[in-house]
């Protein structure tokens, strides 16, 4: 069974690198930031397509926005 790992700041640096490292090792990955078009661009970048992923566009600051 895979695990599942939710990474805020996902659409780009080192939450980026960290959501495709997840990835490439079979982990489902849900991408967490503020912007969705973003956010989709790493999913893409990420070689993610037909893998386990979830974009949520939130600000983590604000606790009823996650």
């Amino acid at each position: 069974m895979a695990q599942t790992a939710i990474i805020t700041g996902a659409g780009t640096g080192v939450g980026k690198a960290s959501a495709g490292g997840l990835l490439d090792k079979g982990w489902n990955v849900v991408f967490a930031g503020r912007r969705t078009d973003v956010l989709e661009t790493a999913v893409a970048d990420c070689g993610a397509p037909g893998k386990q992923t979830l974009v949520h566009a939130c600000d983590v600051a604000d606790p009823a926005a996650v």
